[in-house]
């Protein structure tokens, strides 16, 4: 079915393989059952189109085979959930990225770095570009400081 958010906010939405979203003015072609399109269409803000799919439920049998307990899923039925959970990681993937914006460690400050006395008793980390990086900290800190490797403070600053 074709899903459309007329929100102004991401809306997650229960589908055949789970909850996914569908950001702000978004169409995205979704499987769903009669019962979830039944739900979905209940939300004034989100246009459906199409009709819904037939509920999937899993075939899981018991099997005592070999003297082991355990459920038997179809191998058909694995694969469809094996490849829904890593479509499902990549959309993830690809959302923490959007929130993410940028990796810290690859935009933080970069060294080299010094260690100078600010006033008495206060001492400022300022990187290479001359600008001081963070807040003053007391002569003890600056002296752990320094002693950190090159990576070690990179690290530290970018946090």
């Amino acid at each position: 079915m074709k899903v459309t958010n007329n929100s102004k906010a991401p809306q997650g939405l229960h589908t055949v393989i789970g909850v996914r979203f569908v950001r702000p003015g978004e169409t995205k072609e979704l499987d769903l059952t009669e019962g979830q399109a039944k739900r979905i269409s209940r939300l004034g803000f989100i246009d459906l189109e199409g009709d819904p799919v037939e509920d999937r439920a899993p075939s899981f049998a018991f099997t005592e085979a070999d003297d082991k307990e355990g459920v038997y899923v179809p191998s058909a039925e694995f694969n469809a959930m094996r490849s829904a959970f890593e479509q499902l990681r990549a959309e993830n993937a690809d959302l923490r990225k959007q929130l993410d914006g940028r990796s810290p460690a690859a935009d933080g400050p970069k060294g080299p770095f010094e260690v100078k006395e600010t006033s008495p008793g206060w001492h400022g980390v300022f990187g290479a570009d001359g600008k001081q990086i963070g807040k003053n900290m007391r002569a003890d800190d600056a002296e752990a400081f320094k002693a950190m490797t090159p990576a070690e403070q990179e690290q530290l600053l970018a946090q």
